[in-house]
């Protein structure tokens, strides 16, 4: 069933069992006991609907009445499709700041006194306050978060880590994202997103239908402006166009600074017009100015033109 079909459902549910779906999308992550599921419920549900007296009873049959509508799996989850549209929709309503806090509260990521937690028992807290930080306009609550997801599964990338993929770029590499909605999030959440994206297209070639319009968002929004690696996202742009002598201009001209990215792109350049051999050059005089800038002899690419350095290795 795809997400159209999904959200068609999840609208003509009746007010009380829409209240009960969104509680279980904005819980979302790890095993949440009944008791208190059924206190959020109460906290949440008493003020969004008439009913006074929501009982255990209540709510099991108001969840098997979803998960035969399809919007619950055999293991009571949400599908992962609708975890992004409908918590949009209720960030999106008044009172949602004031709901945030009280899942916060009530789910909290506790720490030790070195600042990190343990994986097994609180890795769902984590990840849901991960996740629902996206939703708030606080970039310091988010990035709080995510420094200390990444210190816990000790991730170097937002993509990447030691204990397998990280969990934002498992939720938002194949969901689509309305640009309005992106556009009002804090700097530093639609950064992270928009990398996610890109990273999604160059190692796993996953495209959704929003990827162009973000291509073409950041490529005006942040003329000059870098990632977090220090790649220009102007040149992907022109890249994933084709527009590659534009993208030759704009690369030769970037300061002595950038020496590593310019020859990088050069390499990319090369290996796609079909001179491999110098491409090579490129990527090898590139990775060299890269090492000695860092002080690292066994550092390497840390972008997607890697990828095109092994292409090219291959040919």
């Amino acid at each position: 069933m795809n997400q159209i079909d999904l959200l068609g459902r999840y609208h003509a549910l009746p007010l009380a069992a829409k209240v009960i779906m969104e509680i279980k999308v904005l819980l979302g992550e790890g095993q949440i006991v009944k008791t208190a599921f059924l206190e959020v419920v109460k906290a949440i549900g008493g003020q969004a609907t008439e009913e006074k007296g929501w009982t255990a009873s209540h709510v099991d049959s108001v969840l098997m009445d979803l998960r035969k509508r399809g919007l619950l799996d055999n293991k009571w989850d949400c599908p992962p499709e609708l975890l992004h549209p409908i918590t949009a929709e209720v960030a999106s309503r008044p009172g949602w700041s004031g709901l945030l806090q009280l899942i916060l509260l009530k789910f909290p990521v506790e720490r030790s006194r070195s600042g990190y937690i343990l994986y097994i028992s609180q890795s769902g807290n984590l990840k849901r306050a991960l996740r629902l930080s996206i939703y708030s306009d606080s970039a310091t609550l988010f990035q709080e978060y995510m420094t200390l997801y990444n210190s816990v599964f000790k991730s170097s990338r937002v993509h990447q880590d030691d204990l397998g993929q990280h969990y934002l770029y498992f939720l938002f590499q194949s969901t689509p994202l309305d640009i309005g909605w992106l556009s009002r999030r804090p700097d530093t959440i639609r950064r992270v997103l928009f990398q996610i994206k890109l990273d999604a297209f160059h190692v796993k070639g996953v495209v959704t239908e929003d990827f162009p319009a973000l291509l073409t968002y950041f490529k005006n929004r942040d003329e000059g402006a870098t990632d977090e690696n220090g790649d220009n996202w102007t040149y992907f742009y022109c890249l994933f166009s084709g527009e590659l002598e534009l993208l030759r201009r704009a690369t030769a001209t970037l300061p002595d600074e950038q020496q590593s990215l310019r020859y990088t792109f050069q390499g990319v350049m090369d290996f796609l017009t079909g001179e491999n051999e110098s491409a090579l050059d490129h990527f090898r005089t590139g990775l060299k100015v890269l090492r000695r800038q860092t002080g690292r002899r066994k550092f390497f690419f840390n972008n997607a033109t890697c990828l095109y350095f092994f292409l090219s290795l291959l040919a």
